[in-house]
């Protein structure tokens, strides 16, 4: 898995930038390669809440098999 770093997005935002200094034809391929990278992040952002839904999911099976089943106070 890829952990973006703060710098290392911004250092995606400044190629863009410095992309449109070199001129329209270099734009379309620096957004192709920035396209890429974000497509990366935002599967591995899914990924990642996909995991902690299954997480969420098995501590709730799990809280709810500890708890009594009239949800009333341990004598």
């Amino acid at each position: 898995m890829n952990d973006y770093t703060t710098a290392e997005l911004m250092a995606a935002i400044l190629n863009v930038h410095e992309a449109m200094g070199f001129g329209f034809s270099r734009v379309d391929e620096r957004f192709a390669e920035q396209d890429k990278k974000i497509e990366l992040l935002r599967n591995d952002m899914n990924h990642r809440f996909d995991r902690m839904d299954e997480r969420f999911d098995r501590l709730e099976g799990r809280v709810a098999a500890l708890e009594p089943n009239d949800h009333s106070p341990a004598s």
